[in-house]
């Protein structure tokens, strides 16, 4: 039995509608039910793509909304985080405009890594930390503006080091290798079923001895897919990719994003207060047509653009955009044009 037998009753297209059913309801529902929460999780190795075969989802998801469902990509909103947790994610969203956003995307990378995201430490006070603001996420998104529809996704090496409260909310639930520790075998067998299992089996195998780049390529946008009793070999189109990076409301928050705060930073290139959305666009466009090259990152309540061979300017107030402006090219960095 090989990996196609987990689909032999659920053909790849209906596999796919109906997961994209799960991520992405039509407008009409959710302007009929806002603050909609739905879960997923993805379990895997380090290395067996969960990342990439998520944020393909998400591309596929993004792809579905503009072009079959016409949402504006402003109103399609994606929250990025590494090793961050959900109290920190929730946080970072004010650097997104909630109020114009229809849809949001969380996606909790490495959930067990944060503080309050590890399983086996259940009943302390960071874990019970972490299991409060996710009961309540929708509430305290809420009062920062949005009323749309939302989807968290939590993402893990090992299945039973993630925080409970994110195991069973999650209605939704990817695989992505064999589980062959004897304790996910026992949580991972009953859910898979044994086709399941021998899928799973069949794309470890492809993952780490086949060494055949274009079938290592396929296994990594492929996992098992469990919707309660539902099950089936999900794929995610890794050209679909480049639809989530085009989102202009996108926020990551990565493992080093504190290193250096705004307040650590020397004066010369610090900027204080805070912006819109809207000010990220004009920062953005505005340091795009002076710099052949801009490395521009969205952290959380930071905008932290680095120029090579200058400077590294955290930018969070419209009215100081001019002066960040002046500091660059005063370094002599461009022309004005």
């Amino acid at each position: 039995m090989n990996a196609e037998s987990v689909t032999q009753e659920v053909p790849e297209g209906k596999a796919r509608g109906r997961i994209l059913a799960y991520m992405a309801p039509p407008p009409s529902f959710v302007r009929a039910a806002p603050l909609h929460h739905r879960s997923a999780l993805i379990v895997g190795e380090m290395g067996s793509g969960k990342t990439t075969f998520i944020e393909a989802k998400l591309g596929e998801v993004v792809r579905l909304l503009l072009e079959e469902y016409g949402v504006d990509d402003s109103s399609i909103c994606y929250l990025y985080g590494k090793e961050a947790g959900v109290q920190r994610l929730i946080e970072a969203a004010r650097g997104l405009d909630l109020s114009r956003c229809l849809y949001l995307y969380v996606f909790n990378d490495d959930a067990p890594a944060s503080s309050g995201g590890h399983g086996r430490r259940a009943l302390s006070r960071e874990n019970v930390g972490e299991s409060q603001a996710y009961i309540m996420i929708r509430h305290r998104l809420k009062a920062q503006g949005f009323q749309g529809f939302l989807l968290t996704i939590h993402a893990s090496q090992v299945y039973h080091l993630v925080d409970i409260t994110f195991r069973r909310m999650a209605v939704l639930k990817f695989f992505k290798s064999y589980p062959d520790e004897p304790q996910d075998f026992r949580l991972l067998g009953p859910l898979v079923g044994s086709a399941g299992l021998a899928a799973l089996h069949d794309l470890s195998m492809r993952l780490w001895t086949s060494n055949d780049p274009e079938a290592t390529w396929q296994a990594v946008h492929r996992a098992v897919a469990v919707l309660k009793r539902w099950r089936a070999l999900a794929r995610a189109d890794p050209g679909a990719r480049g639809y989530l990076d085009r989102l202009p409301q996108h926020v990551r928050v990565e493992p080093g994003a504190q290193e250096q705060t705004p307040d650590q930073q020397t004066e010369d290139n610090t900027i204080g207060g805070f912006y819109t959305y809207e000010e990220v666009l004009e920062i953005i466009s505005l340091f795009n047509r002076i710099m052949e090259r801009a490395n521009v990152r969205l952290n959380g309540s930071n905008i932290e653009i680095r120029i090579p061979g200058e400077v590294r300017l955290y930018v969070r107030k419209r009215p100081q955009v001019l002066g960040a402006l002046a500091l660059w090219l005063g370094k002599g960095g461009g022309n004005g044009g």
